[in-house]
């Protein structure tokens, strides 16, 4: 049996073999940080301001994708310029690998205009490949809801990622076949936002939009 001075010791080689693991398999991206959470919030230190979480779970590991807000004292208004990953094998160990910035609008959508990182989702397809829809916003947009939802694909949750759809959003008031309806004749001001996906039966990926 184990005694308790073993547990600290046990933990801390399990997020190290945790950590070299995610290094090997993701050397091109920003290498991640270690946060040890309490509970709620998972950071608590005032650093990352976090929106729109949106779980995975792979390979038994838990992913959160949440949005960034950067927004400063007395703006009021988001200012969200990428999209975050949180990771943890274990939640009750309180230990997570933070990427900080996994993709930016502009940057994995050519057809994308900066900012507006909002409410994305990642889903996982029958080919075990990764699914990022994400709503942002057009760059060259003419209707009253400049909104898109791009979809991006990656090998892993954490990237890298790149637009599958190149020649532009796959929802959108520009999109053919789409309604063209005015903001302002829906309820609440609903948009081309908040994006969440599902894949149903036979194999069929759908998007539940706000």
């Amino acid at each position: 049996m184990r005694s308790r001075h073993h547990l600290p010791f046990l933990a801390y080689a399990s997020v190290l073999c945790f950590l070299v693991t995610f290094r090997l398999l993701h050397a091109t991206t920003e290498a991640p940080k270690v946060v040890h959470s309490d509970g709620n919030p998972i950071i608590a230190d005032g650093s990352y301001y976090s929106a729109d979480p949106a779980p995975l779970v792979a390979n038994g590991t838990l992913y959160i994708l949440a949005g960034h807000d950067e927004a400063p004292p007395g703006t009021n208004d988001f200012v969200m310029n990428d999209w975050q990953i949180l990771a943890t094998k274990n939640v009750a160990s309180g230990i997570w690998l933070h990427y900080p910035s996994i993709a930016r609008p502009e940057t994995l959508f050519k057809w994308a205009a900066p900012g507006h990182a909002y409410a994305g989702q990642i889903v996982q397809g029958p080919n075990h490949r990764f699914y990022m829809y994400s709503p942002v916003t057009q760059a060259h947009s003419h209707t009253q809801d400049p909104f898109g939802i791009g979809v991006a694909v990656s090998d892993t949750p954490i990237g890298p990622w790149k637009d599958a759809h190149p020649t532009g959003p796959i929802v959108s008031q520009n999109t053919p076949g789409q309604p063209t309806y005015k903001t302002s004749t829906l309820p609440s001001g609903w948009t081309t936002i908040t994006a969440s996906t599902c894949i149903g039966e036979p194999l069929a990926s759908c998007a539940v939009l706000n």
